[in-house]
């Protein structure tokens, strides 16, 4: 024990203590019910608080050593993943509350553990300090209800660059079925429980106008076991929508990512929203398919299906659990509120978090339902316990009774009254569930766990690197018209379609400006219009069921479509036929800069790309190989008589074609739509197998050599380069 423990750092600890008692009892009074017809929930959540309780203080020490608190909060600020503002404020919950067990338990004293409990929520204080720091709380609780974590510069690109809706509209209608999929997906995958899923807000915008920021942690493979496989289809481990919501005001965004609004929020006032995902490998916030409406609704409808069929699995695979596997994973679930710090700093070990400490696990007999329900009302709910009761005359912040939910440290302790220091450090756990197998789903791709620590021990974001961290909102009053803030702010908007390069110097009316301009349909052509002059591009010339059949529309849209493309003079007819005339290619070029600009400082985009263009390079060479052949020295056109040459061809094809698989996966997770060309060049590979040698690098038919010149084309025009000479 420290015996240079001050007075001063014991009121202070105290307090502490205190307002997480207080905050807790409001919500858990006023804001959850802890229950489930699947998990034992009341069981998990006690043991849980055991787990924090043994494993959080040596597993912190070890953090701490490595990188501080507030650094981790900077870093989580930055971007939204299972580091957000209900896992950050359970943090010194779980550990106090697996406290107050083992104190009515009788295995603990007040006075036990002193030097975890001082650092341990410490800790916390110092991180959930810097992560709320732009509102200079320490929780939302703080600050009536509030959550105001982001600065200016990112509120600015959320609002800008989000796309507008109408009620009953495609993407209007598809964020409604998805945000009601994903939010079944994300309770069920965190064992009933909201861990998965937060908002923070509001943020005002346009008069009547707030934005609440809502997402979704650890959707796809990574952290929990129990997603291997399963979730292997997912695009993105975290998501976030901003959403910006009309006549409606949010009086309450807690603690625990709930939220209250009047009138109650309806998804009918839903005007615009935004699609992010981030992690801690991430330089801030990725937009995701947001380079127009419908590319956005048909990545919401393509992702929904999938969480949809994931979550049907998911319950085949839980309701296959036995009691004791719920109960684990429960625990792992509540107790991992912590676990992505570790990934921040790069020291993430499985082991660390998907086991159950012995010490916890010798309480399992006693957590029947009934017993663990009972006691969990009792230490959360009418904080009735026996060392949860105080002086008779005191009267607590929400009730008028004189119970504390958890126990302050006795300052007898300062002089000289019995203590220990600590629970002792962590010992080898044990589950009943199966281990993590798979891989890591990141911004970065899908990583083992080493890859995953080692680039994230290798990197710190721009906006958190010394130069930036410390340029708040309250430096830009007096620094916004410098040159370094308009570095700062250009970090956030290197991304962003309508903000990119501007600078500090955004106002409210240039916001309302850009809102307005596309509100009014100004600002870029509709969706089937450019995706039919942008398949004419592709193709160089096409009938309107090619076009159709490439952008996966309906042949009467495209009709429709290439007749006003026509009036319009961006396309010329010839015999059934079309091609985009000058205008329409001047047009296109504008769209491209417009709709694409955040695509095309995609880093997993661009990376994807330059692995496309090696397999490009190759198969053109086979293509080459299969079109002639050498003679005495002589290139001749090939007549396939030799089949044994072309069967070895047809091999290689194989080889590059489930190389590029993964290449265009990647490509379809940004643009949705661009999984056509996948589905067309194993269509075509297919009929080369059987033995329909025109569709190797036949003109005439959708051939291997011809879809993949198209899906070449359609990248070089997304992406803004050339072909290679």
């Amino acid at each position: 024990m420290n015996n240079a423990l001050r007075y001063a750092d014991l009121l202070r600890l105290n307090a502490w203590i205190r307002k997480n008692g207080d905050t807790w009892h409001f919500h858990c009074a006023t804001r959850t019910v802890q229950e489930s017809k699947l998990f034992p929930v009341p069981a998990y959540m006690v043991l849980s608080y055991l787990q924090s309780f043994y494993r959080y203080p040596e597993l912190l020490r070890r953090l701490d050593q490595t990188l501080s608190a507030e650094s981790i909060g900077d870093r989580l600020r930055e971007v939204s993943t299972k580091g957000n503002i209900i896992n950050l404020s359970c943090i010194p919950q779980f550990y106090l509350a697996g406290r107050q067990t083992l104190i009515e338990l009788g295995l603990l004293r007040a006075t036990d553990a002193l030097e975890d409990l001082i650092f341990v929520e410490d800790f916390a204080e110092r991180l959930n300090l810097s992560y709320h720091r732009n509102h200079a709380h320490v929780l939302p609780s703080d600050c009536n209800l509030r959550a105001q974590i982001l600065p200016e510069r990112r509120l600015q690109v959320f609002e800008a660059d989000a796309l507008g809706m109408r009620r009953g509209d495609r993407l209007h209608t598809t964020l409604k079925r998805f945000m009601a999929t994903a939010n079944q997906y994300a309770l069920l995958s965190h064992c009933e429980s909201r861990l998965g899923i937060w908002n923070h807000g509001p943020y005002r915008c346009r008069e009547h106008e707030e934005m609440l920021v809502r997402g979704f942690a650890d959707l796809g493979e990574g952290d929990l076991p129990w997603l291997d496989g399963i979730a292997a289809k997912v695009s993105h481990n975290n998501l976030a929508l901003p959403m910006i919501v009309a006549d409606t005001h949010f009086n309450i965004v807690d603690d625990w990512a709930s939220f209250e609004a009047t009138p109650a929020f309806d998804h009918d006032n839903v005007v615009a929203v935004g699609l992010y995902t981030s992690d801690v490998l991430s330089e801030g916030e990725i937009p995701v398919a947001m380079d127009n409406a419908a590319t956005l609704a048909e990545f919401l409808e393509h992702e929904g299906a999938i969480l949809g069929e994931a979550t049907r699995e998911l319950w085949q695979r839980m309701a296959g659990w036995n009691r004791d596997q719920m109960l684990d994973a429960g625990v792992m679930m509540y107790a991992g509120v912590a676990k992505d710090l570790f990934h921040v700093a790069g020291i993430y070990a499985q082991s660390d978090w998907f086991t159950i400490d012995p010490r916890a696990q010798r309480v399992k007999p006693l957590l029947n339902d009934e017993y663990a329900r009972d006691f969990l009302a009792e230490l959360l709910g009418h904080v009735s316990l026996p060392a949860q009761q105080g002086s008779p005359y005191g009267m607590n912040k929400w009730a008028d009774g004189p119970g504390d939910m958890w126990s302050p440290v006795p300052y007898a302790v300062l002089a000289g009254a019995p203590r220990t220091t600590t629970c002792g450090g962590s010992r080898p756990g044990s589950t009943a569930l199966v281990q993590k197998q798979g891989q890591w789903l990141t911004t970065r791709g899908k990583l083992s766990l080493d890859e995953y620590n080692r680039a994230a021990r290798a990197f710190t974001p721009a906006l958190c690197a010394d130069r930036y961290r410390f340029l708040d909102d309250a430096w830009l009053r007096d620094h916004g018209a410098s040159a370094e803030a308009d570095r700062l702010y250009q970090l956030d908007q290197q991304t962003s379609r309508q903000l990119a390069g501007r600078g500090a110097r955004v106002t409210r009316a240039a916001l309302d400006h850009l809102r307005a301009e596309r509100s009014a349909g100004r600002d870029e052509l509709g969706e089937t219009a450019f995706l039919v002059l942008h398949a004419l591009a592709v193709k160089k010339s096409a009938a309107a069921a090619e076009v159709a059949h490439l952008m996966r529309l309906a042949t009467t849209e495209v009709d429709a479509a290439l007749e006003v493309a026509v009036a319009d003079g961006y396309a010329v007819a010839a015999q059934a036929r079309y091609v985009v005339s000058p205008d329409g290619r001047d047009r296109l070029m504008t769209e491209y800069r417009s709709r694409f600009a955040a695509l095309r400082v995609d880093t997993g985009m661009n990376a994807a790309y330059a692995r496309f263009e090696v397999i490009n390079r190759q198969l053109l060479a086979l293509m080459t190989r299969w079109q002639t052949v050498e003679v005495s020295g002589t290139s001749l056109p090939n007549d396939h008589a030799d089949t044994d040459h072309d069967a070895k061809i047809i091999d290689a094809l194989g080889d590059l074609h489930e190389r590029a698989n993964p290449v265009l996966s990647t490509f379809a997770m940004r643009i949705a739509r661009l999984a056509v060309y996948g589905e067309l060049l194993s269509a075509a590979y297919d009929r080369v197998l059987d033995g329909e040698l025109d569709y190797m690098s036949g003109a005439r038919v959708a051939s291997y050599h011809t879809v993949w010149f198209e899906l070449h084309e359609d990248l070089l025009r997304l992406l803004g380069r050339e072909r290679e000479a």
